[in-house]
């Protein structure tokens, strides 16, 4: 197989595998930076590498429905945690100074407790622990990669609460190496799960569940959008587009669902967002440094992705079944391709829109997003009650 037949290939990778890989670049990038920053060449916005984190926590138990703690399945509670804490990290990685204890205590409590209580019971799970051993090969790859996440991560949550626990060289060789972790085992669970698929839970599917992230992300984004707007709150627009970025990288990575359309997830679908991760991961911890850049580039994915959607919709009009909740489904996909390009053309023409339309916009944007997310359950309803009768 030639580069070019590589590049085409579709990789089986799982959802939990994919935000995994999305975590350990976010780490090794962040102990990257942490060296120039240590030594002041580098600004560093502290707040948002720690809004970052809780963000990704939440999507692993919103998608994935795994807490620090261990499964806990994705259940409607679950849930409404995991939108919390998404938030609670957007909210931390946008206002600077707003939260400072709140996040660390988090982190801490999920990081540094988890990672403790995970190590432990995976040491007192003898049944398991030896079923792995016992069947050796990817098994035991996979024994070892949890033991190093779960400790290593334990010290990461300890470190964030406590600034003087580590120096900042020792931080940034920890980080490296719970980075490291995360890659290892999303790359071991690979296998694993292609040979033991996992049981679907909950009553949405990982993919809808993003949806209803990216949802409500729209929606605090655009209100928090309006205040400051008005010079009420302060805003770092760095972390802003590094948590965009970070989130079409989650999208790419798990679902093969890039802002301009979907895709079958072939090595380079996954190169692309593995560079948005560390892309996002730099805007969010050094203010300024890739604003211009990235402005433009959300901007131009905005507008080439609302566009593309609605020429899209405009090639299939008058196909298919005349169900009245397919026309919804068309008019409420054309209005969230329509803000879009909004939002899009805002980003590349300064001045187009005050801060005050554009929140409004995105909060439209948002709340389109979760009506779009209650007709797919609905559709996806239909069609089960179809195949049962």
């Amino acid at each position: 197989m030639d580069m070019r037949d590589f590049l085409r290939a579709e990789m089986a990778v799982s959802t939990e595998s994919a935000v995994l890989l999305t975590a350990g670049v976010i780490s090794l990038t962040a102990s990257a930076l942490l060296f120039p920053i240590s030594r002041g060449i580098l600004p560093y916005y502290e707040n948002g590498l720690l809004g970052l984190l809780m963000f990704v926590m939440a999507v692993q138990i919103i998608t994935l429905g795994k807490a620090p703690f261990g499964d806990v399945g994705r259940g409607p509670l679950w849930t409404v945690l995991g939108v919390v804490l998404a938030g609670i990290g957007v909210v931390t990685c946008f206002i600077p100074g707003l939260f400072r204890i709140v996040p660390r205590l988090v982190l801490l409590v999920s990081m540094g407790v988890g990672g403790a209580a995970m190590f432990v019971r995976l040491c007192l799970d003898g049944r398991r622990l030896a079923t792995w051993l016992r069947l050796g090969g990817v098994f035991v790859h996979l024994a070892a990669a949890c033991g190093a996440a779960y400790l290593l991560s334990m010290s990461i949550g300890l470190s964030l609460w406590s600034r003087e626990l580590l120096s900042a060289r020792q931080y940034s060789v920890f980080l490296t190496a719970y980075g490291a972790s995360l890659v290892y085992l999303a790359f071991v669970l690979v296998p694993v799960y292609r040979d033991h698929p996992p049981a679907r839970t909950g009553n949405l599917s990982p993919d809808k569940s993003m949806i209803l992230l990216v949802g409500v992300f729209m929606v605090l984004l655009g209100v928090l959008l309006i205040p400051v707007s008005l010079g009420l709150l302060p805003f770092s627009a760095g972390a802003q587009l590094g948590l965009l970025m970070v989130i079409f990288a989650v999208q790419m990575l798990a679902f093969g669902n890039t802002p301009v359309g979907s895709f079958s997830r072939t090595p380079a679908v996954l190169l692309v967002g593995l560079l948005f991760t560390v892309l996002g991961t730099a805007s969010c911890m050094v203010p300024e440094l890739l604003v211009p850049f990235l402005t433009v580039a959300v901007g131009v994915l905005n507008v080439f992705g609302g566009a593309i959607g609605m020429f899209k919709l405009w090639s299939i009009r008058g196909r298919g079944p005349d169900f009245p909740i397919l026309k919804r489904l068309g008019r409420v996909q054309a209005a969230v391709n329509m803000f879009a390009i909004l939002f899009g053309a805002s980003m590349l023409i300064s001045r187009l829109l005050s801060g005050t339309v554009i929140g409004a916009i995105l909060s439209l944007n948002g709340a389109t997003l979760l009506y779009l997310l209650h007709l797919l359950v609905e559709i996806e309803k239909m069609s089960g009650d179809r195949r049962s009768s």
